[in-house]
């Protein structure tokens, strides 16, 4: 018989999300028993547990999951570190996808104010940061602030990455919705072809 991990990363490889998912957690917790909490194998296990229940669409079952990755990281790693800023912006972007749209844009500042800290300005994580926050103002219906956000971070995303790439589309989502929001469908228009197919953006 396969081992859990194996066989949740062939689910995975197959698209198979909601299958892969309890695999990946229970050899995450494996893992955590053998190695303990602190080893950088178990948070990134866990990590990748997580990212496959976001994946299939279970984020009532990720998101505890994720709040108690990110206290045991800040706990063995400190509340700055990589993996906390990870883990975190895996939350904020449960938060955004179920709907919480204030809650990840909350999320997304907290860990601009730790990214901040390290990075110079301009910094591509910077910018997908606020790319994110931009992106969950727009939502909550407060395009100024959204704008002025979104535009400057994308713009620049687009320049690191190029406009067809993962974020440039991504991105473009909440630029289209944002420009449909405020009357100004010619900005939207040429950005519509960039689109993903499932429209959510992150």
């Amino acid at each position: 018989a396969r081992t859990p991990r194996p066989l949740g990363v062939t689910y995975a490889q197959r698209g198979d999300f909601a299958r892969a998912a309890p695999l990946l957690d229970r050899s995450a917790d494996d893992m955590r028993r053998q190695l303990g909490e602190v080893n950088p194998r178990t948070i990134t296990a866990k990590a990748n547990a997580i990212t496959t229940y976001v994946n299939a669409g279970a984020y009532d079952e990720a998101e505890p999951i994720c709040r108690q990755a990110i206290a045991d990281a800040s706990d063995a790693l400190g509340p700055e570190s990589d993996s906390v800023q990870v883990l975190m912006n895996t939350l904020a972007v449960i938060q955004f996808r179920s709907g919480r749209y204030r809650e990840a844009e909350r999320t997304w500042s907290d860990i601009r104010r730790i990214v901040a800290k390290v990075l110079p300005p301009g910094h591509l994580r910077l910018n997908l940061i606020d790319a994110s926050r931009g992106m969950a103002l727009v939502r909550l219906g407060e395009y100024d602030q959204g704008e002025s956000l979104l535009v400057p971070a994308y713009e620049a995303l687009v320049r690191a990455t190029g406009p067809d790439s993962y974020f440039g589309s991504r991105f473009a989502v909440g630029l289209v919705e944002l420009y449909d929001q405020t009357g100004r469908e010619d900005l939207a228009d040429p950005l519509r072809e960039r689109l993903p197919l499932d429209r959510e953006g992150l």
